[in-house]
């Protein structure tokens, strides 16, 4: 055993344990503020993708005043807005509840139009 060394392991400080620690604490934390972030914005964007549903059904509902298509915009308008009625609800979020709600009024209404429009144009 010519060539080996004999090993000498220092203590370690207190200040350097005291900094470890630390070091440690603030990875964590940043950490757990980032997991935070990320859940955020997960929850924010389900929720705008669940409001949409009754905003696009209130614009396609006023499209399809605008546009005659056989009352295919108005079908759109309509599925949308039960997509934001299911989706929504009326003590928390009210606005884009009576926007579902709206949405299909419209756009029912429209559909019904051109329903008895295309009747008519076949009964005569």
């Amino acid at each position: 055993m010519a060539g080996m060394k004999k090993s000498t392991t220092k203590k370690r400080s207190a200040r350097a344990i005291e900094q470890e620690q630390q070091r440690i604490a603030e990875e964590t934390a940043a950490k757990e503020a980032a997991e935070k972030r990320v859940i955020k914005r997960k929850k924010l964007m389900e929720e705008s993708k669940k409001i949409m549903f009754a905003m696009y059904g209130l614009v396609f509902a006023v499209i399809s005043w605008l546009v005659d298509w056989m009352g295919i915009v108005a079908i759109i308008s309509i599925i949308l807005s039960a997509f934001g009625l299911h989706y929504t609800d009326r003590k928390t979020t009210p606005k884009y509840y009576w926007m579902a709600v709206g949405g299909i009024a419209l756009g029912g209404a429209r559909l019904l139009f051109t329903i008895v429009y295309i009747i008519r144009y076949f009964m005569a």
